[in-house]
């Protein structure tokens, strides 16, 4: 396996970045999906675990994919089904699979592979455009048979090395507070100004959609559900 470190003005204004871990488990993934499109790739907590400059990264939880487009999806979906993955949980934002056979980090990893939308597929520069955390503007993609590519935002060394949560763009502060949890269990540090925009979102959001929050309080559902607030 190859491991590109240099600068490509090609993915511009994102950087090539070295694969400092995880990656013989993660070409072998990538390959199996290749034999049925090359519209996949990965992106957010792995990518930046495998690209981080930390000697001991915080672990991610799973695998997200991201895809080109509604066919790249499909395809691996079924590719993974043929596999032997099975599917754990099939949600608004993503169908999640687990197998005994990849093991990342001293754990079997469950897999996300992420319903296209808009925000959500593409190039991996408009899925890395869209997240939320500067942290998590990473992915990596295989280039071919024997070459992984890592790509992050210009932003992504500094705030990682640090462990400090930058905010890239924040669509629901609900769950801009529930990732700043996640994060923060992780050793990441949320600065104020951070904090105080959320709050301030926060503010208007629940004016907007005051009384669809009561309902979902109130009935004690799930408050993932106040995530489709907008």
């Amino acid at each position: 396996m190859t491991l590109i470190d240099s600068v490509d003005p090609a993915v511009a204004p994102y950087k090539l970045a070295l694969i400092k871990r995880g990656g013989d488990s993660i070409i072998d993934l990538l390959l199996e999906i290749r034999k049925v499109t090359e519209g996949c790739f990965i992106a957010g907590g792995m990518a930046r675990w495998m690209l981080s400059p930390q000697e001991n990264p915080a672990p991610p939880g799973d695998i997200d994919l991201y895809f080109t487009n509604q066919l790249a999806f499909d395809r691996t979906v079924n590719c993974l089904l043929t596999q032997g993955f099975q599917i754990i949980a099939d949600t608004t934002n993503a169908i999640s699979f687990v197998t005994p056979n990849i093991v990342i980090y001293r754990d079997v990893m469950s897999i996300q592979a992420i319903k296209p939308t808009p925000e959500r597929s593409g190039s991996y520069a408009n899925v890395l455009n869209n997240f939320d955390f500067t942290i998590s503007q990473a992915a990596v993609m295989l280039i071919n048979d024997s070459e992984l590519r890592g790509v992050v935002a210009d932003s992504f060394f500094r705030d990682e090395a640090a462990r400090v949560i930058q905010i890239n763009k924040m669509y629901n502060p609900i769950l801009t507070i529930m990732r700043f949890m996640k994060y923060s269990r992780k050793g990441y540090m949320i600065r104020n100004k951070n904090l105080i925009e959320t709050l301030l979102k926060w503010n208007i959001f629940a004016q907007i959609n005051k009384d669809k929050i009561e309902e979902i309080v109130n009935k004690g559902d799930n408050l993932y559900d106040l995530l489709d607030l907008t």
